[in-house]
């Protein structure tokens, strides 16, 4: 079985970590909370967190990169930089942080490559 490029996957676990910068926020609100995660496909991530409960709303899109405003073609033909990304608005009451983030590593590989990263069994 061939091992994972550890610095690549380090890379994409960095981009899948929380964003916060304002640009991306969705409008404050007390009872929400939003954190941007990057995966691979971005509609299969952002059909898993349209299931979880306590996620208000999900939105496709970008991070990262060096072009501006990418089309889907030119970031699905590589060199822009830019990685496919959710940016999940949810409510901390109903879900946290923590199992946004379980449910990402369960189902996907910020890398694309290979299995996710926790498996089950």
């Amino acid at each position: 079985m061939k091992r994972p490029d550890l610095a690549k996957l380090s890379s994409a676990l960095v981009l899948m970590m929380v964003v916060t910068c304002p640009a991306l926020a969705a409008p404050p609100s007390a009872a929400s909370a939003t954190a941007v995660f990057a995966g691979g496909c971005f509609w299969c991530i952002e059909a898993d967190f349209e299931k979880l409960p306590g996620v208000l709303d999900v939105e496709s899109g970008y991070t990262g990169g060096h072009v501006p405003d990418p089309d889907y073609e030119q970031v699905s033909a590589g060199g822009t930089g830019h990685a496919e990304a959710v940016r999940v608005r949810y409510d901390p009451a109903r879900v946290s942080y923590a199992a946004a983030t379980r449910l990402l590593l369960e189902t996907h590989r910020p890398d694309g490559e290979g299995p996710p990263v926790l498996r089950h069994g």
